[in-house]
């Protein structure tokens, strides 16, 4: 077992040694120390490479070189570690690392890799296909367009088609091989460049396709490549409306590059942004909670838009592309975002034209109402009331219809008549917009939510807003609560399921809202109430105010049919063993042939009662029952056991033998039973401490004398023994008998009625007490 982890030691005495150098020029994996030439060959405008001042004949990108592998082997040597001169390569212009051909221009794929797939004849069946599509698409990232390239091959794979090699077939092939040989140099980014860092994103109803780029510094025309690639979408996310399907490209590309892309001090995001850049800049108009996640997200990134119009963009062919069998698995999957304390969104983006030439970007206006097919707000149903002067209008209608009845049809007198009966009834039920709200009903929870509010209408109106008193997990919790919200016109809306926002009610104007559901559409039951409500309000636990409000509303008491009956209560004194919970030990070694012990105790004094057994059988349990608990303690209501079969046997033998019926055996619960098997190890500790190791086997003849401990020890739990329980009186010990430590004075003589009626009225008197504090005991 020495041996085992010598790998990973060696592996950590490299890095030891090296840690100064990692991870600038060298990055050792086991006893492979690679050494990171210097980014550039310091090239002049005339083409030549800069030397160094002491020397014209080095160069300068040499010496650098050479000097970090001369530190290299120096650490090395100092520590007594030694590389092997015939395995090492000072200094290479191109080296070949797993697959990968490194050169000064970027890595590019090995040549014999290449020629694989340059001389793969014609497909014979799908099989064929699958596997040139499955080598191919290994060096996707290094092939523009991949996904047009590959069209007509990848259509062959799809399910229920049938195989047919032809002319586009061949000629998609040959764009493939084409794509290889003549693939781009992929570079890694510099970070600490000063060329701007670029994104380019598009997405079609098959993928997100997508590629980084580097710009040089002095010509922002020359693209240094660094990664090309393909994310494909599932059904669900292929069926998105265009404009919602663009932001959550956009969304999925920027987490896959994450690593990418973090520390970037410029960077670009260049995509057809016809609908983007109105989505981005408007997060208010949004018509679900999920395009609001995905710009919360898009929005931990600070970047330039860079609007290309679609018809010359790089990415699209890549959107194009068909998932193929290499492909990882990438599903969205939903979660709640958590963005940190930082600008607006609405301040995050700067949007610039690719080409003056292209029409500009759409306004949201334009394209609101495509975002999604379900539509968006649900508005708030504006209440209002008519003043119609009542009194005035009521004596109009009456001499007018006085006067013209005549003139007027049946049914047009019977309008007005309705009309002025409605005028007559009393106005003292006009309904108040704004009233106390009782809160006594509610949860702390409903009470918290709606404390929380406020600060959620401050934060959405300054996103830098962050409540006093917060640390960074609380601070993100509310964010997630406040995420559950939108803004929209200065009202706060709760927001709901397909696009159905409800709008937030304050606290004084809640009743109003319940009475007017209520009181005034008829006095409905519950459901028709809350429905009424929930479709367009919203409030902290709204369900339970509305259940209230109708509980309480005294006219439906009035009017209800329902005759509350109550049942009689049967009152029920429980006693001693009614329950009684019992199981055997196995008792090692055996004592007087005994190598059972039957273990039982009532489930309300903990009594306990048990019997040495020979065997564990159903006679033996049985006749312990009737001997020990029946026939002194009364017949037994509940039996709580692990339903084994000696005690299943046990009942059976007692109903044959003496006819007891009745007694219900509970189902098996471990930790119910608990009352009887955590007292096993007790008896066993008590026996074992009072005989010691070398009289072990003698316990049959001193099991009484531990039940009967048992009996008086006090509990805790109820702040008595078992025995003062079951007797009313505490018991007396033989210290009290030799030491005359009486609660009360034993009689020196006969007792007359007088003396014993006094003694019974002190023992009565503490009866109370007693069983009070018993029951505070167990209540707490």
């Amino acid at each position: 077992m020495g041996w085992t982890n010598s790998v990973p030691i060696f592996h950590d005495d490299v890095n030891f040694i090296l840690q100064s150098e990692i991870p600038k020029y060298t990055m050792p994996y086991i006893d492979d120390v690679p050494v990171r030439g210097p980014a550039t060959r310091y090239e002049k405008a005339d083409g030549t490479c800069e030397t160094i001042p002491e020397n014209d004949g080095i160069r300068r990108f040499i010496w650098e070189h050479m000097q970090n592998v001369n530190r290299i082997i120096q650490r090395m040597k100092y520590c007594g570690g030694t590389f092997s001169g015939t395995k090492s390569l000072l200094c290479a212009e191109e080296i070949t690392v797993v697959g990968h051909q490194c050169t000064p221009n970027g890595r590019k794929p090995t040549t014999d890799r290449v020629k694989i797939i340059e001389d793969w004849g014609p497909c014979k069946d799908l099989s064929d296909v699958r596997a040139f599509l499955g080598t191919a698409g290994v060096l996707r990232c290094y092939i523009s367009n991949y996904a047009l390239r590959a069209r007509h091959l990848q259509k062959l794979t799809r399910k229920d088609t049938p195989f047919e090699w032809g002319p586009d077939q061949e000629k998609s092939m040959a764009m493939l091989k084409e794509g290889v040989r003549n693939s781009y140099s992929l570079k890694p980014i510099d970070y600490e460049g000063q060329g701007a860092v670029v994104l380019a994103v598009d997405t079609s109803y098959i993928a997100v396709g997508y590629y980084i780029y580097q710009e040089d510094k002095d010509d922002p025309k020359k693209h240094y490549y660094a990664k090309f690639g393909s994310i494909t979408l599932n059904e669900q996310e292929a069926r998105y409306s265009q404009p919602k399907r663009e932001l959550f490209g956009l969304k999925k590309a920027l987490e896959a590059n994450k690593k990418w892309l973090i520390g970037v001090r410029k960077l670009i995001v260049e995509t057809d942004a016809q609908f983007i850049g109105g989505m981005l800049h408007n997060p208010d108009m949004m018509p679900n909670a999920v395009i609001n996640r995905w710009i919360e997200q898009i929005g931990m990134y600070h970047f330039e838009l860079r609007h290309k119009a679609g018809k010359t963009f790089g990415p699209d062919g890549l959107s194009r592309r068909h998932r193929q069998p290499a492909d990882p698995e990438v599903w969205e999957t939903e979660t709640d975002s958590d963005p940190e304390d930082d600008d607006e969104l609405t301040g995050r983006f700067k949007i610039t034209i690719a080409d003056p030439t292209e029409p500009p970007i759409k306004s949201i206006n334009d394209f609101a109402d495509k975002i999604d097919n379900r539509k968006g707000f649900m508005q708030q149903a504006e209440l209002e009331e008519a003043d119609l002067f009542r009194i005035q209008e009521k004596i109009h209608l009456e001499n007018y219809l006085a006067n013209n009845q005549a003139v007027l049809g049946s049914e047009r007198c019977d309008a007005v008549q309705q009309l002025v009966n409605v005028l007559a009834l009393p106005d003292d039920d006009k309904l108040q917009q704004k009233g106390p709200y009782p809160e006594k009903h509610r949860t702390a929870s409903a009470i918290q939510q709606d404390g929380r509010i406020p600060a959620v209408q401050k934060w959405f109106a300054n996103r830098k807003y962050r409540p006093k008193g917060l640390n960074e997990k609380e601070y993100k919790q509310f964010v997630r609560f406040a995420n559950r919200f939108i803004m929209y016109e200065g009202r706060l809306y709760h927001r709901g399921q397909n696009a159905q926002h409800r709008l937030y009610v304050e606290k004084d104007k809640r009743m109003y809202m319940l009475t007017a559901a209520h009181d005034h559409v008829g006095h409905r039951g519950f459901y028709a109430t809350n429905q009424l409500l929930i479709q367009r309000f919203w409030w902290p636990e709204m369900e339970r105010d509305v259940n209230w409000f109708i509980k309480t509303c005294h006219v439906c008491q009035e009017r209800q049919k329902t005759m509350i009956k109550i049942k009689p209560i049967i009152t029920h004194t429980p006693s001693i063993f009614q329950t009684l919970h019992a199981d055997v030990m196995h008792m090692t070694p055996a004592s007087n042939q005994c190598g059972f012990i039957a273990h039982g105790r009532c489930a309300m004094t903990s009594w306990m009662e048990g019997r040495a057994l020979r065997k564990q059988d159903g006679r033996s349990i049985g006749m312990w029952i009737w001997e020990d608990i029946i026939c002194r303690w009364a017949c037994i209501v509940e039996f709580v056991t692990d339903n084994g079969p000696a005690f299943l046997a046990a009942v059976r033998w007692l109903e044959e033998k003496y006819g007891i019926k009745g007694i219900r055996i509970s189902p098996y619960n471990s930790q119910a039973n608990g009352t009887v098997e955590r007292p096993h190890w007790d008896v066993r500790q008590m026996l074992y401490k009072l005989l010691g190791e070398k009289n072990v086997h003698k316990w049959y003849w001193f099991l009484p004398y531990i039940m009967w401990a048992d009996r008086i020890t006090i509990r805790r739990r109820m702040g008595c023994s078992p025995f003062f329980m079951v007797t009313g009186a505490h018991p007396i010990l033989p210290l009290d008998v030799k030491e005359a430590t009486w609660l009360v004075k034993p009689p020196t003589g006969i007792l007359t009625d007088d003396e014993l009626i006094a003694f019974r009225a002190q023992a009565l008197a503490k009866h109370k007490v007693h069983v009070d504090q018993m029951r505070k005991r167990i209540d707490q």
